[in-house]
């Protein structure tokens, strides 16, 4: 129970969110920007966590990996 908890709250910083869903930084913050032509509203929120630091969810970004999925599936 403690386990599920603390993963539904875990939070990934940049690099991190790089290595596991296999994007830069740039397209990263084209996703998440809507003025780009890249922009993906499904795209999981970025959590401001100081002045100068963002963060996703990992929960939110297990969802978005998910729902791409299972886009892919029923392609």
């Amino acid at each position: 129970m403690a386990e599920q908890l603390r993963q539904g709250l875990a939070i990934l910083r940049l690099k991190q969110l790089e290595r596991k869903i296999g994007l830069k930084r740039s397209s990263i913050y084209e996703k998440s920007n809507p003025r780009s032509h890249r922009y993906d509203p499904s795209f999981p929120q970025m959590v401001q966590l100081s002045q100068r630091a963002v963060g996703w969810y990992e929960s939110d970004v297990d969802e978005w990996l998910q729902s791409l999925q299972k886009k892919r599936v029923q392609s």
